[in-house]
């Protein structure tokens, strides 16, 4: 009888152990939940962490400016596999961000609501289409458009091979590739039709996707990089030249020229405040970075500013929250390790500095 009676009492013993760790996980679990789940819905800047090249390590976070809550890694929280890719560019469309990664020449597809995973779109080994150091997207109905550098040939210096890869969004599957003429960096899309900065030359090609030909292309000063539409309509470019292009996209005709623009000479970095009347321009991100600065130019200006509004060291990224005004700056501390973001009024007033990841080098704003 006594054998019995503690055998029942272990056993009750351990259904009161195992009940109470269930418990604790379940606990547990609804905590994580709590605590991750309304940072990132409710995060309304998202910051893009490039990663350095040969570590593939790009990440992207978020900051939710109404509690100041920041994760510095919310795709893999969400999906359980990081991007494992160096990120040049994030576009949202249609309820998705499109991720264009290269090091791993992939576009990763990821929903914004919650930054669960939708797609990994990557060109099977052997087949006939391939990226080839992508950099931007764009769409137009269903049809998506990923530029593509092309292969580097260290015997004349330029990509061999640049080109437009077309995309099925209906099903995420590669469809064709377009040959282009030079290097392409930026794609805008305006009304049916896809905008193409050539880096490597001195135009902007012009695609009408109803039948993905060619239009005539635009002729601007040397290296067309990131483009932008004002609140009037009108299609800004800037130039690794150092000039600043207005064109009427009604007429793909150049309506302004703007010397002097202290760009960077790569990979430029352009935005515009809320209302579409100020152009915010970052100078010498990545080369010369004793010599960092943002610079604003009115839409209606003539003359390229003389002065900086902001200046600092391995200036990197930049972006404009849309309601508040407040400029986005990302420091990539030279990438070695995380990078910082710090903010500032529209006049340029400091205000805070966030944690980011490594290269910060672009933003977007949820609202």
């Amino acid at each position: 009888m006594k054998k019995t009676t503690l055998l029942h009492n272990n056993l009750f013993i351990n259904k009161l152990k195992t009940l109470f760790f269930v418990s604790l996980l379940a606990l547990m679990a609804a905590c994580g939940e709590s605590d991750v789940t309304p940072i990132n819905r409710e995060a309304d800047v998202i910051i893009i962490n490039e990663g350095n090249f040969n570590s593939a390590d790009g990440t992207i976070s978020t900051f939710n400016s109404s509690n100041n809550g920041i994760n510095l890694s919310v795709f893999a929280a969400a999906n359980g596999f990081p991007f494992a890719a160096s990120i040049q560019n994030i576009i949202e469309y249609n309820g998705n961000y499109f991720a264009v990664c290269n090091s791993t020449d992939k576009v990763e597809v990821f929903k914004k609501e919650d930054f669960s995973s939708v797609a990994t779109i990557k060109p099977t080994f052997g087949a006939a289409v391939q990226f080839a150091t992508p950099f931007s997207f764009a769409a137009v109905g269903s049809q998506g458009y990923v530029s593509n550098w092309g292969t580097f040939n260290f015997t004349t210096f330029v990509y061999d091979d640049p080109s437009l890869v077309k995309i099925n969004l209906s099903n995420f599957s590669i469809d064709t590739k377009i040959s282009l003429a030079a290097q392409p960096q930026h794609l805008l899309a305006i009304g049916n039709k896809i905008y193409i900065s050539l880096v490597g030359s001195n135009q902007i090609a012009v695609l009408n996707t109803s039948n993905d030909e060619f239009e005539t292309p635009i002729t601007v000063e040397q290296g067309p990089d990131r483009m932008l539409i004002d609140r009037n309509g009108k299609l800004w470019v800037i130039c690794t030249s150092g000039y600043l292009i207005r064109i009427n996209p009604n007429t793909n005709t150049v309506e302004a020229t703007i010397s002097g623009i202290q760009s960077s000479g790569f990979n430029e970095k352009m935005v515009l405040n809320g209302d579409g009347s100020t152009l915010y321009y970052l100078s010498s991100a990545g080369f010369n970075p004793s010599t960092g600065a943002v610079y604003s130019l009115d839409i209606t200006a003539t003359a390229a500013p003389t002065e900086a509004i902001i200046s600092g060291n391995n200036l990197y990224g930049l972006g404009i929250d849309p309601v508040s005004d407040i400029l986005y700056v990302g420091d990539s501390k030279a990438f070695q390790g995380n990078g910082v973001v710090m903010r500032f009024d529209f006049d340029g007033t400091a205000l805070d500095t966030l944690a980011a990841g490594r290269g910060p080098n672009g933003f977007l704003f949820r609202k």
